[in-house]
């Protein structure tokens, strides 16, 4: 369960626009035992197929979105971690081996607070 009044735990940090690489989150500091980590990445491809989450993390869940001319996409990652003792994380990247250099991918991170 979340704190709804308040639910972040820690101060979100600013995304990492990767580029030509796999997106990497950045690092969090949690200020509460048991606060869930949640790394999101997005990647400009058609490929929604072959991401991993990165080591550690669970609940992988991908999404794609395609234009209608399919000339544009973006691919959207998220997987959670549970942090039992507050502190720093850095969650590694999210791992595709079919990327190519022409895709521009970023990362951000969020903690939720337990209620």
């Amino acid at each position: 369960l979340v704190d709804t009044a308040s639910p972040l735990s820690g101060t979100v940090p600013a995304e990492t626009s990767t580029g030509n690489d796999e997106p990497n989150p950045p690092s969090i500091t949690t200020s509460h035992n048991n606060a869930m980590v949640i790394a999101f990445g997005a990647v400009n491809s058609t490929d929604n197929t072959s991401f991993t989450a990165p080591s550690g993390y669970t609940e992988l869940t991908v999404s794609a979105a395609l234009d209608s001319t399919a000339v544009q996409s973006c691919v959207v990652m998220m997987a959670n971690k549970l942090l039992p003792t507050a502190g720093a994380e850095n969650p590694a990247a999210f791992t595709n081996s079919a990327l190519t250099a022409d895709e521009d991918t970023t990362g951000w991170t969020i903690a939720l607070k337990p209620a």
